[in-house]
């Protein structure tokens, strides 16, 4: 069975919180939007409100957070994932790894033409975004563990992408990973490891993270990667042969499930919805 087929075997847990629900029946539409999403498998589907009246949904599904967000959208709706979870099921879940990229500070080797999506363009000014300088935004990638139910069996890392902008956003390229988190620029990330070709659609793709994997590093004894594995570590886009790098960030932790109830940042002092609004403008998902 490839990758592809058992996709639809092998499912996540996610918790979102979701905007402008005023109703029964704008409860009824999200609902529809994404099971209207093609390809899609839910197990499970939950909407109510919080102690707090906020909305949140938690679905299992292997609907990648970028595909179920965009379809919210499209309804005049949006959502912020809140947490995952993994086959540990376990306190202090791993849950997922994400990372923000963005142009390398030396563009001296890429291409000067670059495609835009749509929801680029809402860029307002030059300001720091989530600690990302908003116009070096080039998109954003999570990597989701999904699995059939058990504990550790027929588990896969998926990578859900959602970039923004390259030079074509309808073309294949490489997903890079690094042996270190140093992100000052491509080669400061240290030696490939692992090289994922993607294969974009408007700039997204979801994908098993063992499917088409290029063990680089001659030390790396096993191609199969967990989400352990991930954290710390740099991440690229590159061309086809590496001779051209177009984004670089770096693997971060993300919540578990029902492990991230923060309301104000307490960095920015800003709301959840605040800090969405400073994403969307930066160009995330």
């Amino acid at each position: 069975m490839t990758s592809s087929e058992n996709k639809s075997n092998l499912t996540f847990t996610a918790n979102y919180l979701v905007s402008n629900i005023e109703c029964s029946s704008c409860e009824e539409s999200c609902e529809n939007a994404i099971k209207n999403i093609p390809g899609r498998s839910i197990k499970a589907y939950n909407m109510k409100k919080t102690d707090s009246n906020e909305n949140l949904l938690t679905i299992e599904s292997n609907i990648p957070p970028s595909r179920l967000v965009t379809a919210l959208q499209d309804i005049g709706k949006d959502a912020v994932i809140r947490g995952t979870s993994s086959s540990l099921q376990v306190e202090n879940d791993l849950g997922a790894c994400t990372a923000i990229l963005e142009a390398p500070e030396d563009t001296s080797n890429c291409s000067d033409h670059f495609e835009e999506n749509e929801i680029t363009k809402s860029i307002i000014n030059q300001s720091t975004v989530l600690g990302v300088r908003v116009a070096s935004i080039r998109g954003i990638v999570r990597a989701i563990e999904l699995n059939s139910g058990s504990k550790s069996k027929d588990s896969e890392i998926w990578l859900d992408l959602a970039l923004t902008k390259l030079p074509n956003l309808n073309s294949n390229y490489n997903l890079n990973i690094h042996k270190f988190g140093n992100v000052q620029n491509f080669n400061t990330l240290g030696p490939i490891m692992k090289s994922i070709q993607i294969t974009l659609n408007n700039g997204s793709d979801f994908k098993a993270i063992n499917s088409s994997l290029k063990n680089v590093a001659e030390s790396e004894a096993s191609a199969s990667l967990k989400l352990k594995d991930l954290v710390g570590r740099g991440v690229s886009i590159c061309n086809s042969n590496n001779s051209e790098c177009f984004a670089i960030g770096l693997w971060a932790r993300s919540s578990g499930m029902w492990s991230n109830t923060k309301k104000v940042c307490a960095c920015s002092g800003k709301t959840v919805w605040e800090e969405r609004k400073d994403a969307l403008e930066s160009g995330l998902v």
